[in-house]
């Protein structure tokens, strides 16, 4: 999971991570918790990457100052 996480940054951009809004806060705890939840429970792997891949692309969709 961890990994993955890294491909996907790297795939939408540290920009992202370097211009922090609340908004971006929130997306940000929001994927945290899904890696904290594909590690600890029974979530699969494959629930996980999709679920931080979708958060992170609407990152860049939303106009919520991204």
């Amino acid at each position: 999971m961890f990994i993955a996480v890294i491909v996907i940054t790297r795939i939408v951009g540290l920009r992202w991570f370097a211009k922090f809004s609340t908004f971006d806060f929130a997306f940000t705890v929001a994927i945290g918790s899904t890696v904290a939840a594909t590690l600890t429970s029974s979530t699969t792997v494959a629930h996980g990457v999709t679920t931080v891949f979708g958060l992170l692309i609407l990152g860049h969709i939303l106009p919520f100052g991204f």
